[in-house]
C-alpha cells in the first residue's frame, strides 16, 4: 500500500509540475494558459471511460500504472517541443490512465473494513507529490524556464516507476477486497433491490457533485496563487495548499471509516466554500496563507470522503473501475473548471 502511495506521489508531482507552471510557460503561445490546461484536462477525462471498455486488457494494475508513468515521463521530457502540444497531450493521456488504475489498485489491496484508511493513505501520497511538484515547478520555471520544468517533471514520473514495480498486485481474479466495507451481497429481488439501487444512485450522485465542487474551488485557488503579490508568496502559498491537502485526505479516510462519508463530505465542502470566499477578499499575506491552508485541508477531507462513499458500493472489479473512473473524471473536470475560472477572473481583473 505504501509503495502504491509513493508511486502516486511521483505521478502527481510530475503532473502538478506542469499544471501550476502553465500560466508562465504558456504565455505567448496563441492560446490562453487556462484554455490550454482545460484542453489537457479534456484529454485526461476522455481516456478514462475508454479504460472501462478495454478492461479485459488492463487487468494487470501494475503494468497499467507503469505504462502510464512512462507516458507522463516522456510527455514531460518533450514539453519544450512544438509549442508544448505533443508533450502536454501525452502527459494528459498518461495521467488519465494513471489516476484510474492506481486508485483501483489501492481499493483492491485494502483490508476489509479499512477502505477509507487505504484510500486516505493513497490520497496522502498523491497530495504529498503535488505538494512537491507545485512549488518545485514554480521555482524551476522561474530559474530555468520550460527546459527546467521538463526535466523536473520527467524525473518525478520516471522515479515513480521504482515503487510501482515493487508494489504488490492483486490475485488473478482481482478479488482481494472487493467486498471490503460492503455488506454481503443480497440475493433478494423486487422492491428491496430497487430501493437499494436507488439509494446507491443518490449516494454516488451526491458524492460526485460534492467532489466536483471541492476540487473546482481548490483548483481555482491553486491556479490563482501564482498571481498573488510578492516574490515569495506564490511559491509558499502553492506549497501550503498542497501540504495541507495531504493530511486532509488522510484524516478524511479515517473519519469516513468511523462516520457516514456523506456527512463528512458536506461539512468539508461547506468549510471549503467559506475559506474560498476568505481567500478572495483577504489581502494580507498571513491571511492568504491561512485561507489556502484551510482550503487544502478541507478539500482533501471532502475528496477522500466522496471516494470512500463510492468505493463502499463497489463489490466487483468492474464496479470498482467504474467508481474510480467516475471519481477521477470529476477530479480532472474540477481541475479544468478551476483553471478556467481562475483564468477568467484574471482576465476580468
Amino acid at each position: 500500500m505504501v509503495r502504491i502511495a509513493t508511486a502516486a506521489g511521483g505521478g502527481f508531482a510530475a503532473f502538478y509540475t506542469f499544471y501550476t507552471t502553465a500560466s508562465s510557460t504558456l504565455d505567448g503561445t496563441g492560446i490562453s494558459a487556462g484554455t490550454r490546461v482545460g484542453i489537457v484536462m479534456l484529454v485526461v477525462v476522455a481516456v478514462q471511460p475508454l479504460l472501462l471498455l478495454g478492461r479485459n486488457w488492463i487487468k494487470n494494475r501494475r503494468l497499467a500504472v507503469m505504462l502510464a508513468l512512462t507516458s507522463m515521463g516522456v510527455g514531460s521530457a518533450i514539453l519544450p517541443v512544438a509549442n508544448q502540444w505533443p508533450g502536454s497531450l501525452l502527459l494528459g493521456l498518461g495521467f488519465g490512465v494513471f489516476v484510474v488504475m492506481s486508485t483501483v489498485w489501492v481499493k483492491e489491496q485494502a483490508a476489509p473494513g479499512q477502505t477509507g484508511r487505504a484510500l486516505g493513505t493513497y490520497g496522502f501520497g498523491s497530495a504529498a507529490g503535488g505538494a512537491l511538484g507545485a512549488p518545485i515547478g514554480l521555482y524551476a520555471v522561474e530559474h530555468g524556464g520550460q527546459l527546467a520544468v521538463a526535466i523536473v517533471g520527467c524525473a518525478f514520473a520516471l522515479c515513480a516507476l521504482i515503487p510501482a514495480r515493487q508494489a504488490k498486485t492483486v490475485t488473478e481474479d482481482g478479488s482481494i477486497s472487493q467486498a471490503a466495507d460492503a455488506p454481503a451481497k443480497s440475493t433478494s429481488t423486487g422492491p428491496l433491490a430497487a430501493q437499494r439501487a436507488s439509494s446507491a444512485i443518490v449516494v454516488v450522485s451526491i458524492s460526485l457533485l460534492g467532489h466536483l465542487l471541492a476540487v473546482s474551488l481548490y483548483a481555482a485557488v491553486l491556479s490563482s496563487v501564482g498571481t498573488t503579490s510578492g516574490a515569495w508568496l506564490p511559491v509558499l502559498a502553492a506549497l501550503v495548499i498542497q501540504v495541507c491537502l495531504a493530511p486532509g485526505r488522510l484524516v478524511g479516510g479515517h473519519l469516513s471509516d468511523r462516520y457516514p462519508p456523506l456527512v463528512i463530505l458536506v461539512l468539508a465542502v461547506g468549510l471549503l466554500a467559506l475559506s474560498t470566499v476568505g481567500f478572495a477578499v483577504i489581502t494580507s499575506h498571513l491571511g492568504i496563507l491561512v485561507a489556502v491552508a484551510v482550503i487544502g485541508f478541507a478539500s482533501g477531507v471532502g475528496q477522500t470522503a466522496a471516494l470512500t462513499a463510492m468505493m463502499r458500493r463497489a463489490r466487483t472489479p468492474r464496479a470498482t473501475e467504474t467508481a474510480s473512473a467516475g471519481w477521477n473524471i470529476a477530479f480532472d473536470g474540477g481541475l479544468g473548471i478551476g483553471a478556467l475560472a481562475a483564468g477568467w477572473v484574471t482576465i476580468q481583473g
